[in-house]
């Protein structure tokens, strides 16, 4: 997951940087990544272990349905529902975008508002009981 530096009033401080973060490939030049989708897609980020702390219990991969309306955006916890349907025949953690209502996570990965049906998979802190839909 990407995640930055702490800002004052911040509400989603998942946890510590605790060790030296290591640069993955230089920028050729100043341009090279001078947006998001372009330092993420040459490399041009650090890395480092984090400690997680303020309330996720857990870190696991979760399948996200798209839902054709709604993006998943890192740290928004209200667009996203348990999909029941899809987590109980799969038997894995499996959520469906959704306007509203999502709780007991917070997403680290984007997923955009793409077909409804499509699927990716994503990174998401567990932080307590989650708001379930049927699905699909």
């Amino acid at each position: 997951p990407v995640v930055e530096k702490a800002v004052d009033k911040d509400t989603l401080v998942i946890g510590k940087i605790i060790s030296e973060p290591v640069l993955q490939v230089m920028p050729p030049s100043s341009t090279a990544g001078n947006s998001l989708a372009k330092r993420l897609t040459g490399r041009y980020y650090r890395t480092a272990l984090v400690e997680i702390m303020g309330g996720i219990t857990k870190i696991d991969e979760a399948i996200v349905k798209c839902d054709g309306s709604n993006a998943t955006v890192p740290g928004v916890t209200t667009t996203l529902n348990l999909n029941m349907t899809d987590t109980y025949a799969n038997h894995k953690l499996c959520f469906i975008q959704a306007a509203s209502n999502g709780a007991g996570y917070i997403p680290f990965h984007y997923v955009p508002a793409t077909t409804a049906g499509d699927t990716h998979t994503i990174l998401v802190g567990i932080t307590g009981l989650m708001y379930s839909a049927t699905g699909s």
